[in-house]
């Protein structure tokens, strides 16, 4: 499509990101490497203009330009001494909870001279591969944490489920008694009907 560089990012540290947070790019390491030793990020102009506004920029607009503090020329100036110049900025604002990662997407062309119909792809697929990769971040946090806290059964217990593929009172009788169990809780039993029908609270250990 004509692009040198492109960056699909949230606006964290890149070199500490936080669980979920989505970072890819291809820009060069040593830019990097020191725009996160700065914490860069927490002054980055293009990051700060793709909070604000919904609609896509490019680093040129004099609307840009105009309103940079000193540091942030610096910046810029900085990364166009490594390429990273002439820059078109997709923001990235999605409808996740309150407290989601602010994020977008930017291309670095290689000339002047790319078809507008190029920057209108971009937009389109930024927003669905920013999409796409945050899912997939969200997906693996989540069964990162809930997988090692999920309970071992043992035989027994495991007998015990067995038993409800047979069914009758008994086996319902059976798998109360091995979830009381499990549970840490009292399971006393209604003799009318031979079933467990009230729980106590489990102690919290």
């Amino acid at each position: 499509m004509g692009f040198r560089y492109f960056a699909c990012c949230s606006h964290v540290n890149p070199g500490n990101p936080p669980q979920g947070a989505v970072v890819v790019h291809n820009y060069p390491e040593a830019w990097v490497s020191s725009y996160a030793d700065r914490n860069l990020h927490e002054c980055d102009p293009v990051f700060l203009r793709a909070e604000r506004d919904m609609l896509p920029f490019h680093w040129d607009e004099p609307g840009f330009r105009t309103v940079l503090t000193v540091t942030q020329r610096q910046i810029m100036e900085e990364g166009a001494a490594v390429g990273i110049v002439h820059g078109y900025t997709v923001p990235i604002h999605l409808p996740w909870a309150a407290g989601a990662l602010r994020a977008s997407c930017s291309v670095v062309p290689d000339s002047g001279l790319i078809d507008t119909k190029a920057y209108r792809a971009v937009h389109v697929m930024a927003v669905y591969l920013y999409a796409s990769l945050s899912r997939r971040n969200t997906t693996l946090t989540t069964s990162d944490i809930a997988l090692p806290s999920g309970p071992i059964l043992k035989v027994r217990e495991r007998q015990c489920l067995g038993q409800t593929h047979r069914g009758g009172e008994a086996a319902s009788g059976r798998i109360h008694a091995c979830a009381g169990d499990r549970l840490g809780c009292s399971a006393p039993r209604d003799s009318n009907r031979g079933r467990s029908e009230t729980c106590s609270d489990p102690v919290m250990k």
